[in-house]
């Protein structure tokens, strides 16, 4: 799966506004988007340490099952779009919160 820049720089969004603003670079630089760009999947393991509360776990394994399996099998993984990621992703912390 292709992720740009941008995508990239929509994670950190995401992930910035569940930390309240925190500033770009934060958490040792793991809150950037250029660390997102080459670990996209780090955006939702960030958020869902955030997040969890013991609950909603069915919701959280089938997300980390497929978005893993996607990102680490890309070319099995051809159907899926880094707008689906960001979609279900933001759907996600919806939920959670």
């Amino acid at each position: 799966m292709k992720i740009t820049h941008n995508d990239a720089v929509v994670l950190e969004g995401i992930v910035c506004n569940l930390y309240n603003g925190a500033r770009q670079g934060s958490m040792g630089g793991i809150i950037e988007a250029s660390h997102f760009e080459r670990n996209p999947f780090h955006a939702a393991l960030i958020c869902i340490s955030k997040l969890y509360s013991g609950m909603f776990d069915d919701k959280i394994d089938q997300f980390v099952c497929t978005w893993e399996t996607v990102f680490n099998y890309p070319d099995e993984n051809q159907e899926y779009t880094i707008e689906q990621y960001i979609k279900e992703l933001r759907e996600l912390i919806s939920i959670l919160k």
